[in-house]
């Protein structure tokens, strides 16, 4: 339920922000490799990631922040440009699962552009338009994966999930940073703070159903594909052995909701990054949302669907607490409802 604010304008609900978050996790898991590392070590990272994240971004004070003019600003621009380059890594990510899956059927500029134009254009319904439509997708995302988990559930075996996987330690290590240079959930949640309800309490939520999603798929892919699940795209693999009475396959039906959150994902950068140009410039604001989709874009188009080798985690990681530090600092935008 949205509440209005003293300014009378309204906030989305700690839930719709937490499904729009959401929808990021649900599109990295739909798209996730292992690269061979143990599928327990790879959801004990996320988890982790994920709590330590939460975990900062509920102690740090509202309205803690820098206060003065060029503070703000400097703050939005390094925020901007974390959740710019989190778009990059976000349609080169897709693009890389869809040439990954169906090598014969998506290009990489094809599914570049349209995705780009389509979150351009999702982020024109405003935060509020967005949530809402997130919180469907995340819904229908959840079902998916169950209707899957389920049609898959006579293959699970639980002598698989122990695969004797050496250098558990170092792939921990490995995949936790992997998880901070690709979890924009929390920062962005900061930047978009004052234009939500609870901010805190979307962030547990959020948490609550990043970690159970997680770790049930991840569990689920392990015990019904053993060691096949560390190569490749387990929930797609997945999807292609799920079967019920009713439907024979689920992968297209996993692409489909894989492309719905990535799209609403995508949008919700936009709308952050459309936030922190406003600290800069109304009118600037005004075209940020198709400048930056178009930017992201040609970036991917340049670098190829190795976009995030280009990238160093430790300073995407290094941008969270900025990122945070900006959502606590930024005032209250109307223009992100």
């Amino acid at each position: 339920m949205a509440l209005e604010n003293n300014s009378n304008s309204i906030k989305i609900s700690p839930y719709q922000a937490a499904a729009l978050m959401l929808c990021f996790s649900l599109s990295g898991l739909a798209a996730f490799r292992p690269q061979g590392d143990s599928l327990a070590v790879c959801a004990a990272a996320r988890t982790a990631a994920a709590a330590v994240g939460t975990v900062v971004f509920t102690l740090l004070p509202a309205g803690g922040g820098l206060r003065g003019r060029t503070g703000r600003r400097i703050l939005a621009a390094v925020s901007g440009g974390y959740l710019l380059v989190q778009l990059v890594l976000l349609l080169s990510g897709m693009s890389a699962g869809l040439q990954f899956s169906y090598p014969d059927f998506y290009s990489l500029p094809a599914v570049t552009v349209c995705t780009a134009a389509a979150a351009a254009y999702c982020a024109s319904m405003r935060l509020r338009g967005t949530a809402r439509a997130a919180c469907a997708a995340a819904v229908f995302m959840l079902v998916t994966l169950v209707l899957t988990a389920a049609g898959a559930a006579d293959r699970f075996d639980a002598d698989r999930l122990d695969l004797a996987v050496s250098g558990k330690g170092d792939a921990f290590i490995r995949q936790l940073l992997t998880a901070f240079s690709q979890m924009p959930e929390l920062p962005l949640l900061a930047v978009l703070r004052s234009s939500i309800d609870r901010p805190r309490r979307a962030a547990a939520v959020w948490f609550a159903g990043h970690s159970l999603a997680w770790c049930a798929v991840l569990t689920v892919c392990a015990g019904v594909l053993g060691g096949q699940a560390l190569t490749g795209i387990p929930s797609d693999t997945l999807s292609s052995y799920s079967r019920t009475a009713v439907i024979e396959r689920f992968d297209a039906l996993m692409l489909m909701m894989w492309a719905l959150c990535s799209l609403l994902a995508a949008a919700g950068l936009l709308l952050g990054i459309r936030s922190c140009v406003r600290q800069w410039s109304e009118k600037a604001a005004a075209c940020a949302v198709p400048l930056s989709a178009a930017a992201a874009a040609a970036a991917v188009m340049l670098l190829g669907t190795a976009a995030d080798g280009f990238i160093p985690m430790t300073v995407l990681a290094a941008a969270m607490p900025a990122a945070a530090l900006f959502g606590h600092a930024a005032g209250h935008d109307p223009e992100t409802e």
